[in-house]
């Protein structure tokens, strides 16, 4: 405190510190400035018997002894009897008076022989003061003789101790000014100054200083050019990288950012050093914040993967990897560092290659079941012929001999029939060759469908509503396709009222309605127990069934039927519980169009 309030080199009291001066000690304290701004202070611990040296000069005579007391009296060093006395404290008697700068006294020593003293304190370090005793026997005669020589004897005396004091005090500040000189030179930055000339005698123990304090300053710079080397290297190499770099400390307030960081935090580093992610991203901050208490309390190193919403509200996934921030000298956790980088665009291609992949797989198993189904569409086609054969001949026999039967047995064959149309319907779809389409009333297409359906079903049948708008204009259809979509919409809507409770009647609706575009619409709905909203949005993707044995390609069918006669089909929740599906056929002109498709 005093070199700081003084701006000068201030000497401490004496210290034991037998593990680095290896016995007593005086603190010699520098205050250092940069620029008028203070900025620490310089400290050295010298050995008492380095100032023992400075007390045995020829000024002094043999019968007189030096001590130099510190601010406690205590001996600091001494010219005579030196390993006994240093360290002790003297006598207030023999200790300078408060507020008095120099003077004599008269007392008894420790020794116990009676002296005049004279003092002088340090101008350095006024607490501190140098005497000289001269023996009262060797005062007095010295007095009588001076008396008888010169009358102002004891006056002499007196000033040539005070004389004394004052220049061993100047002695050893000279010594220390320099030293104080030097270590401002080097907090500052500058050389250290050259000897002036007539400073006088130099002190060892403070040359020795001043080698210590330049080769401080020598290791010092070279410290800091390795330390802007390593700096220089370390934010090349930070600001060189893609990747997100980031300190925090336990508060979670940035202490460093690399551009990267800066970019994905949409802010400049300089706005961003110090503050938390509360402040910066307060949307992501509770998921950074969480997993930067995870590292703190595990002091281990781990990957997180959060999505967060940036400054322009866009979403993106940050990846990041971070580690318990630790002094190397301690050990101590001092906070969080990590790698972080935005993997937005990477999970999306992921996800593309994901969804290409099972398009890829989604091919591959209607591949098969398309050379399935055209092997199996050609195996049946020629047991189908015979039995119409046979139906024909049975049908023919019986109209001759006039049964009844006659009549059944051409239905049969015209069912028959109408199978092996439908297969070879079904191979000419699966070769992608082109449909035949004809002018149909759709009424009566649906209609007859619904019987078809309706007649295979072999549990209980539904309450059936059947409506249609009169005058309605004929479509371009392909009449067995289209025969193909209602048979399988009734048949899912009678197969989902079974599922109803004992008790309960099962309802089925069918219309038929035109539309503005001359096409018509057909809706068929059932007050089934209904489906999630999740499974409504994918029901007409292939291989998607509620079934436990369905096949997932049925309603994939009828919406590549009803899309190639260019219309639409949808399915939505029906009012009070049950589904509603929708199709429509385009009219001739656009039907024309999505057959060409």
């Amino acid at each position: 405190d005093r070199a700081a309030q003084s701006d000068e080199v201030a000497l401490g009291n004496l210290v034991q510190h037998p593990a680095i001066t290896g016995g007593p000690a005086v603190p010699v304290v520098i205050a250092m400035s940069d620029g008028g701004t203070r900025v620490g202070s310089l400290g050295a611990l010298v050995p008492i018997a380095r100032f023992r040296r400075i007390l045995v000069t020829p000024d002094i005579e043999r019968s007189e002894w030096v001590t130099l007391l510190d601010g406690t009296r205590r001996i600091v060093a001494t010219s005579v009897d030196h390993e006994r006395r240093e360290g002790l404290t003297v006598p207030e008697s023999l200790g300078p008076p408060p507020g008095m700068a120099h003077g004599t006294l008269s007392g008894a020593l420790l020794n116990g022989t009676r002296a005049r003293i004279s003092f002088a304190r340090l101008p350095q370090s006024p607490s501190w003061t140098v005497g000289i005793a001269t023996p009262e026997a060797v005062y007095r005669a010295g007095r009588l003789r001076r008396w008888l020589l010169f009358a102002p004897g004891p006056l002499a005396s007196i000033t040539l101790g005070l004389l004394g004091g004052f220049a061993l005090a100047r002695h050893l500040a000279r010594s220390v000014d320099r030293v104080v000189a030097g270590a401002e030179a080097v907090s500052a930055g500058r050389p250290w100054p050259a000897a002036k000339p007539g400073t006088g005698t130099r002190i060892a123990e403070f040359l020795r200083l001043e080698k210590a304090v330049q080769r401080s300053q020598e290791q010092l710079l070279a410290e800091a050019k390795a330390a802007e080397r390593r700096e220089a290297l370390i934010h090349s190499v930070t600001e060189s990288t893609t990747y997100a770099v980031f300190v925090k400390d336990r508060e979670g307030r940035y202490q460093l950012v690399n551009r990267a960081a800066a970019a994905g935090l949409g802010r400049p580093p300089e706005a961003i050093i110090g503050r938390t992610d509360a402040e910066l991203l307060p949307a992501a901050a509770p998921s950074f914040s969480a997993s930067d208490r995870q590292v703190l309390a595990t002091e281990q190193a781990t990957m997180f993967e959060v999505q967060v919403t940036d400054t322009a509200g866009a979403q993106r996934i940050w990846q990041s990897v971070k580690e318990p921030w630790r002094d190397p000298r301690t050990g101590v956790v001092l906070g969080v560092c990590g790698l972080a980088r935005d993997v937005t665009d990477e999970r999306a291609a992921e996800a593309r290659l994901r969804e290409t992949e099972q398009a890829l797989q989604t091919l591959a198993r209607r591949a098969t079941i398309n050379a399935m189904a055209s092997g199996m569409a050609h195996e049946l086609s020629q047991p189908l012929t015979a039995a119409a054969n046979y139906l024909q001949v049975a049908a023919t026999l019986a109209a001759r001999d006039g049964s009844a039967n006659a009549a059944a047995l051409r239905l049969g064959q015209e069912q028959v029939q109408r199978v092996g149309e439908i297969l070879r319907q079904i191979r000419q779809f699966l070769r992608r060759g082109d449909t035949e389409r004809q002018r149909s009333v759709i009424p009566e297409l649906v209609q007859d469908a619904m019987h078809l359906a309706l007649g295979g079903f072999d549990t209980r049948l539904p309450r059936v509503d059947f409506q249609a708008e009169p005058g309605l204009p004929m479509q371009l259809v392909n009449p067995v396709q289209i025969q193909q979509v209602v048979m399988n919409l009734v048949r899912n809507a009678c197969e989902a009222v079974a599922e109803l409770p004992p008790g309960t009647q099962g309802r089925l609706s069918v219309r038929v309605a035109g539309l503005e575009d001359g096409g018509v619409s057909v809706t068929v709905e059932d007050n089934g127990p209904g489906m999630p909203e999740e499974i409504l949005a994918t029901l007409f993707e292939p291989f998607r069934s509620t079934k436990p044995h369905g096949s997932g390609i049925g309603l994939a069918i009828c919406r590549t039927i009803v899309e190639s006669h260019g219309g639409r089909i949808t399915v939505a929740p029906a009012e009070g519980g049950g589904t509603r599906v929708r199709f429509t056929l385009a009219g001739a002109g656009q039907a024309m169009a999505g057959a060409a498709r």
